[in-house]
């Protein structure tokens, strides 16, 4: 008979999970994550057509309460060098720092 030891996770441990702004399923989903963060993409999992959809879908999910299990939420932007990332910090991440968001 085998014995295993269990160990305690380092209070360092993060559980971040990435979720594709595009997809409005995985977003609401990703409500009932119990996780320290969920971090909303915007870049390699989002094709160029959809960026503008990504954007606002992410920023109507960051305008509602938090999920109670999600400790933070982060959104993760395209490089600056895409030519991108002016437009998703001026429309997702300027508007949850101007006191336009319902969160924190």
């Amino acid at each position: 008979m085998r014995s295993y030891m269990v160990r305690k996770p380092s209070p360092c441990t993060h559980l971040i999970r990435q979720v594709p702004g595009s997809s409005i399923k995985m977003l609401e989903k990703s409500r009932s994550l119990v996780v320290d963060c969920v971090a909303y993409d915007l870049e390699d999992s989002v094709t160029l057509s959809m960026k503008a959809d990504a954007r606002r879908n992410i920023l109507e999910l960051l305008n509602r309460p938090r999920a109670p299990a999600i400790r933070e939420q982060a959104v993760r932007i395209n490089s600056m060098s895409s030519g991108l990332a002016e437009d998703d910090l001026r429309e997702v991440v300027t508007h949850q720092f101007h006191g336009q968001s319902s969160r924190d």
